[in-house]
């Protein structure tokens, strides 16, 4: 990073001993237990979604809708509304009764009051677009890693993990009109951005920054257990990093919007070059494969690493100068 760059700022507000002990360390395990709580609940929607939504009755046929689905227009909406119930079941759910539980209110975690200028939001977008090709290389990088390290048994667990959530992907992302796009976009992109963000830049950061004194260790928390929460283990140093970014972002800020702004952009981006690729390929019969761009054995894909890596720092520094400035 360049001299005098900070990626993050000393805490305003030391970590405070004094502060009740379920509002530290114990308000993170207690809200972990929640989630994991609210997702086995969240995992028996499906079968109600097929049942109300549908008319399905047939458990069986549910569970291959979502283990091998299809791309039939019942199996994405059907994937589509699961995706959704589900989120805001086993995140949503769990956020606000620990919120509340503690004593906050949703306010106090993500300072939604505080909101950032035309510019910052510009510079917001520069950010994304640069983290996009950098989370794809070390997630390549990962996956690489893992098949030299790891024996075969744990790879096929791996990949068979990987190709599962691949599919279901693939199926939710389907879009043919501008209007699915616009769907997908809400759901697939801006929820989870929101959800997400209040989680894990809102109230592990919190709880975390009652309990250690630094907020480079805040930031490392945070980030460890937003990329340990996605069960994603080929793409778990990219979510790690995509986290320290967003981190960064809302301890500078001290508000939740420019951080959520960056992750929905972040999101967005994927569902965009999947729509393009699905475009193209309807309208000109050829398929273009948008992950070849940001592959690292192409001169391509080092080319925008790098770039992408400047642009990175460059709109980090510039962000966060002008919230220097701003307060001075």
């Amino acid at each position: 990073m360049p001299a005098g760059f900070s990626l993050f700022p000393q805490l305003t507000t030391p970590a405070s001993k004094n502060s009740k002990p379920i509002q530290r360390i114990m308000g993170i395990s207690v809200l972990l237990l929640f989630t994991l709580f609210f997702s086995y609940i969240a995992a028996m929607v499906a079968g109600l979604i097929g049942k109300i939504g549908f008319g399905i009755d047939d458990a069986d046929l549910i569970k291959r809708m979502i283990s091998t689905p299809g791309h039939s227009a019942d199996n994405i909406n059907f994937l589509r509304w699961v995706n959704v119930f589900q989120s805001i079941i086993s995140l949503g759910i769990p956020a606000v009764v620990v919120t509340f539980l503690v004593g906050w209110n949703i306010n106090a975690v993500g300072n939604y009051k505080s909101i950032a200028n035309k510019s910052q939001f510009s510079l917001g977008l520069l950010i994304a677009a640069s983290l996009t090709p950098i989370v794809a290389l070390i997630n390549q990088g990962s996956e690489w890693i893992f098949n030299k390290l790891f024996p075969l048994s744990v790879l096929q667990m791996f990949q068979s993990l990987n190709a599962n959530r691949q599919q279901i992907i693939e199926a939710t992302l389907d879009m043919e009109t501008l209007g699915e796009l616009g769907v997908c976009l809400l759901i697939l992109a801006m929820m989870p951005a929101l959800l997400e963000e209040y989680l894990f830049r809102g109230l592990i950061s919190k709880f975390a920054s009652n309990h250690f004194a630094k907020s480079a260790t805040v930031g490392i928390f945070q980030a460890l257990v937003f990329s340990l929460i996605h069960f994603s283990p080929f793409e778990f140093f990219g979510i790690f990093i995509a986290g320290l970014i967003l981190g960064s972002i809302r301890m500078h800020t001290q508000s939740l919007w420019l951080s959520t702004w960056v992750h929905f952009l972040f999101n967005a981006t994927a569902i965009c070059l999947h729509y393009y690729t699905l475009h193209h390929f309807n309208s000109t019969g050829i398929y273009v494969d948008t992950n070849q761009w940001f592959n690292g054995t192409s001169f391509l894909g080092i080319i925008l690493f790098i770039a992408s890596l400047g642009i990175l720092i460059i709109a980090l520094k510039k962000l966060y100068s002008s919230i220097s400035t701003t307060e001075i």
